[in-house]
């Protein structure tokens, strides 16, 4: 009788003890289960921040590439307008040139033909202006 409880007792403490190796083994497989899905989770975590850094890097390149086609743009119709502007005053400088011209062919033509000096005074006078 002795002999069967020791016997007993000794096949439970084989019990309990496979039984804690079981657990065991089952939270050591618990624990890798758990790191390595933190440690995928770790792995998607830092993809999304590289795929958020790269899109916010083309969205600052894309701002900065419109900045600057704003400012080319500007400077081109600032001188686009600065070349119209010296057309112009070119244009106004030849009419001028082309009128004095005129004046002074008149003054000659009407002093060959004698007209008095007194009545070719106004026309000598008068100023060429174009507006």
């Amino acid at each position: 009788m002795y002999e069967d409880l020791a016997r007993a007792r000794e096949e439970q403490k084989i019990y309990k003890l496979k039984l804690l190796a079981d657990q065991a083994q089952e939270e050591q497989m618990a624990y890798y289960r758990i790191a390595q899905s933190q440690k995928a989770a770790l792995i998607e975590a830092r993809r999304q921040a590289e795929v958020a850094h790269e899109s916010n890097i083309k969205n600052k390149e894309a701002v900065i590439k419109q900045i600057q086609q704003k400012a080319e743009k500007r400077a081109r119709a600032f001188r686009q307008k600065f070349e119209e502007g010296e057309r112009l005053r070119q244009q106004i400088r030849v009419e001028k040139l082309r009128l004095e011209d005129i004046k002074e062919r008149k003054l000659k033509v009407l002093a060959k033909e004698g007209v008095p000096p007194k009545y070719q005074v106004e026309l000598a006078k008068h100023k060429i202006v174009i507006h």
